[in-house]
């Protein structure tokens, strides 16, 4: 056998040998110091998380621009002139 195989059945031995707890608990303090990292590394922001708010923002308001402008069509007093289009034509083809 080689050093490390001598090492590692000696290691290996040792361990299964030991006396092992009935529960494993969490050290005092381990979720506080959890958060506490958490909160201390600064969050580099990539490139989607940058340009996401500028195109859901120009997104909406191409959206208003594009409802104002249909009530602006249809509001442009034009409606009599279409309607007599409208009679004259079906007068025309309903004979």
């Amino acid at each position: 056998m080689t050093d490390f195989k001598k090492t590692w059945t000696r290691m290996t031995d040792t361990v299964a040998a030991m006396e092992q707890p009935d529960s494993i608990e969490m050290p005092v303090g381990f979720a506080t110091r959890v958060v506490a990292q958490a909160f201390l590394k600064r969050q580099e922001r990539g490139l989607l998380e940058f340009l996401l708010p500028r195109v859901l923002g120009a997104s909406f308001f191409i959206m208003l621009l594009t409802i104002a402008s249909s009530f602006i069509i249809l509001d442009n007093g034009y409606e009599d002139e279409l309607l007599l289009a409208d009679q004259l034509t079906a007068e025309l083809f309903l004979q």
